[in-house]
């Protein structure tokens, strides 16, 4: 998790993936995930993260923010819209 905060997302994606290996009903971990996909431009990978994130623990605002970035970023507008009004 220490890469997350050093702000080096790819080594932060592995230690979140190991995270998420042993305890995969994480919702934070899960949302942690996606954002380290979203710093890489992994954007497909962060909306999977995200979605998995918001099954495990709804109305979270922040998850549907970022989600929606990433979903705007593939010109996928509309969900984007979607995330932004919940």
């Amino acid at each position: 998790m220490k890469n997350a905060q050093l702000g080096i997302p790819d080594k932060a994606a592995a230690d979140f993936e190991e995270a998420a290996w042993l305890d995969p009903e994480n919702d934070e971990i899960q949302f942690n995930l996606g954002v380290a996909y979203l710093s890489m431009g992994d954007f497909e990978q962060a909306i999977n993260n995200f979605t998995k994130a918001i099954e495990l623990k709804p109305g979270q605002p922040d998850t549907y923010g970022n989600r929606a970035v990433a979903h705007a970023a593939i010109g996928e507008d509309e969900k984007s819209e979607a995330d932004v009004a919940e």
